[in-house]
């Protein structure tokens, strides 16, 4: 998650802010491109990258393969849109660096954004079956989507989905949450500053 979270944020901070919005528009249709495509379509490409840095049966590749997601990318890409540009430009006029405005003013805007970005992925990853199957052979380092799916009674299966659900609704009513704490915070400097 953290690997994703500094891959795809570092990417929709890109797109929305630095590159010019021509070569923007171009890298986010190859991601919504990507999106289209079946994971089973990318399963040889992924296979033989695998094997070129010999990460086969090992976690590592897997959880290299997850590290850019073209979802997230867009996703996080819509967030920084909704950063206003003066807002940044002001913090640098006053000093702020490059990381105390990320870590000051863009990560609190994008925490909605973020914390739904870690639902999909989370949701993503427990359901990912066909990867751990094809790229990890031996049955030495099973996770969780394939160990479930292997389960021999109806009550370990329907247990698996527990944790999840939980997930789920914390993550929701924290982003319920943050949601309504950002209009609140807009109509208050609507209502301040007219």
């Amino acid at each position: 998650l953290l690997l994703q979270w500094l891959v795809n944020v570092s990417a929709g901070l890109a797109l929305a802010k630095l590159l010019p919005p021509r070569a923007a528009n171009r890298v986010l249709a190859l991601c919504l491109l990507l999106m289209l495509l079946p994971q089973q379509a990318l399963l040889l490409p992924q296979y033989l990258v695998l094997d070129a840095l010999q990460l086969l049966d090992r976690l590592g590749g897997l959880v290299l393969l997850s590290a850019f997601q073209p979802f997230l990318v867009l996703l996080y890409w819509a967030g920084f849109r909704q950063v206003e540009t003066s807002l940044l430009e002001a913090a640098a006029c006053e000093g702020a660096t490059g990381p105390q405005i990320f870590r000051h003013i863009c990560l609190p805007l994008l925490t909605p954004y973020l914390l739904a970005g870690s639902l999909l992925s989370v949701a993503e990853s427990w359901a990912m079956l066909e990867q751990p199957l094809t790229f990890l052979q031996a049955d030495t380092q099973p996770v969780l989507s394939t160990y479930f799916l292997q389960a021999a009674n109806l009550r370990q299966t329907a247990l698996a989905a527990v944790p999840m659900l939980l997930f789920f609704v914390v993550v929701a009513g924290v982003v319920q949450n943050s949601l309504e704490t950002e209009k609140d915070l807009k109509e208050e400097t609507r209502r301040r500053f007219p």
